[in-house]
């Protein structure tokens, strides 16, 4: 719900009331999901003027027996860290109910975002089958390329920053002839995760089957240097 990271949206009226419209369309869709039991919904107003009952609640809510001490709060020997330190030592409090009311002048943009309609929340994208890469990896090395490319393309529709699954398309793509392509794919998948050593090797293939025989020499050259690194650190641990 926090916007472009952080709390930057409490520093405008408008932002803060499109994230509260945010919060009321996410409650509703929880609240329409099929739980064990309803979520429980505390209004601030109501624990203010009830304190005890409202803790009461809360706690047959969660399964927690009740205990007076859950009220004295306020006198616990604990270090408080935060900029409401001195507020984690007070009771709690009625002073600041409707409290608002003091700005309502101001809070006119407060209010028309609330007023606003939150977007439909996107429906849930059902996850890929389990085991969908190994499968993949099956029917490559079975040399059963078109097959191959079909899992591995489908991966990517998903999620378009898998980098094996695009590095085994790269192969399934070589495996059926297709070189210029199988060198894009691979080139894209050591892009987005330049750590394999043998991704390096199954470069190099390529580059030597479209006799770019530089390129390839480099590429083994780099599988070999990450290989004897790797070795290395196993050594000295």
């Amino acid at each position: 719900l926090v916007k472009a990271g952080g709390l930057g949206f409490t520093y405008d009226l408008a932002d803060i009331g499109k994230q509260l419209v945010d919060y009321r369309s996410l409650m509703e869709h929880w609240d329409n999901v099929r739980f064990s039991k309803p979520i429980l919904t505390l209004r601030y107003e109501d624990i203010v003027d009830d304190v005890e009952g409202a803790a009461q609640t809360l706690l047959a809510y969660i399964g927690v027996p009740w205990h007076p001490a859950v009220l004295d709060f306020q006198n616990l020997d604990r270090a408080v860290k935060t900029s409401s330190a001195w507020q984690i030592r007070q009771p709690i409090y009625r002073t600041s109910k409707a409290k608002w009311q003091h700005y309502a002048e101001f809070l006119g943009p407060l209010e028309a975002a609330l007023n606003e309609t939150a977007a439909p929340l996107e429906p849930a994208v059902p996850p890929l089958p389990q085991g969908l890469l190994q499968q993949g990896m099956k029917n490559l090395k079975a040399g059963q390329g078109k097959a191959a490319e079909r899992i591995f393309q489908r991966m990517l529709d998903r999620n378009p920053g898998h980098a094996a699954a695009m590095h085994f398309l790269g192969m399934a793509l070589f495996q059926q002839g297709s070189r210029l392509k199988a060198l894009k794919r691979i080139k894209q998948s050591i892009a987005l995760h330049p750590g394999h050593p043998a991704w390096y090797r199954n470069l190099a293939l390529v580059l030597d089957a479209l006799k770019l025989t530089d390129e390839a020499a480099s590429a083994r050259e780099k599988s070999r240097q990450m290989s004897a690194a790797h070795t290395m650190d196993l050594d000295s641990d």
